[in-house]
């Protein structure tokens, strides 16, 4: 019934049948998944509490238990939950996957690291479990585990082009660039059409030195393979040898997604540097229409403003630039003040 979306129906079978059966947590774990989803959120807490009551070694009635105290505000109950669950997951693939996507929304990355981490060691097969610790432990900056994630599961998916990009990306962070940018050429060969495969070689197209060719040569390949995508053209512009050739590429880019904000910020520092000055202030109102919390755009506008001889719209920009400014190092600080110290142990 459930699964056919008669959740009244199922309703009212689950709660006959739990009457007949006071002793039966699981009836009524499943009677709570059917109120959750029909948002009868406080019954649920109540029959899912009965559950875990009548059976206190029943890892899924906490882990729906502890959704529910989420659904109802109560972070430290769910909290509470997560820490009984996690003591009852023993081997069970899907408890620990329910307690990953649990910590997560709690936002206790090391214990979602830890979830990840024994998912792999349970069920190596499973890929996302790689590729979602390798991202948590991006977000932390803890790329030396990052690397060691990311080597791990491309032993176990040699060639996978998203493992290939999150080893690149370890690589990167611990300053390895030309490690780095093998890794990423090695994802672009695996995944010739994927966007993200090829946009992360941005950052080191500047360092890529005697490879820029190889990089161009697959920068071609997917812009032939993916005409409606403006990044081909975007990262052909960055490598362009000619002010000409970055003009043009980026006017493709530009014509294939007028919204592409990182091509119209790109186009005024040629108009800058051609001293087209009023083009350039076009080009940047128009990344800040497209994206208001670019700080690169709001600073750089300034300078064009003052130039111009406008001292109120530039002062209104180094303000705006400021502001940004200041809650981007007020959250870099938190984060680093709140980062979890992971450890990450994987054969």
């Amino acid at each position: 019934m459930a699964a056919q979306g008669r959740l009244p129906e199922a309703e009212t079978a689950l709660r006959a049948l739990a009457a007949k059966a006071p002793r039966d947590g699981d009836l009524r774990y499943r009677l709570g998944l059917v109120l959750v989803k029909q948002k009868k959120i406080d019954e649920a807490a109540q029959v899912l509490e009965e559950a875990t009551r009548i059976e206190p070694a029943f890892v899924f009635a906490w882990l729906a238990l502890g959704d529910v105290r989420l659904r109802q505000g109560n972070r430290a109950g769910a909290a509470a939950d997560a820490r009984r669950a996690k003591a009852l997951a023993g081997k069970s693939v899907a408890a620990w996957k329910g307690l990953e996507a649990l910590e997560d929304r709690l936002g206790d990355a090391a214990g979602q690291a830890q979830a990840l981490e024994t998912l792999i060691r349970l069920a190596p097969e499973d890929r996302r479990a790689y590729v979602r610790l390798a991202n948590l432990l991006f977000d932390h900056r803890t790329s030396e585990a990052a690397r060691v994630v990311a080597d791990a599961g491309l032993r176990r998916f040699p060639g996978d082009a998203e493992l290939l990009r999150l080893q690149g990306l370890a690589f990167y962070g611990l300053g390895r660039k030309l490690e780095a940018l093998a890794s990423f050429l090695a994802a672009m060969d695996a995944a010739p059409s994927d966007e993200m495969a090829h946009a992360s070689v941005e950052t080191l197209l500047s360092d890529a030195g005697d490879q820029l060719p190889q990089v161009v040569e697959r920068l071609r390949r997917f812009s032939a393979r993916r005409p409606d995508s403006p990044l081909g053209p975007f990262l052909l512009a960055l490598a362009a040898p000619s002010p000409q050739e970055k003009e043009s590429l980026l006017a493709q880019a530009i014509a294939v997604d007028a919204g592409f904000w990182p091509a119209h910020f790109e186009r005024h520092r040629l108009l800058r540097q051609q001293g087209k000055r009023a083009e350039a202030i076009d080009a940047l109102e128009t990344t800040l229409r497209l994206n208001p919390n670019h700080e690169g755009a709001h600073f750089a506008l300034a300078e064009l403003y003052l130039e111009a001889g406008d001292r109120d719209k530039a002062r209104a920009q180094r303000i705006e630039h400021h502001r940004l400014r200041a809650a981007a190092a007020a959250e870099e600080q938190k984060r680093t003040a709140e980062a979890p110290r992971f450890t990450v142990r994987l054969q």
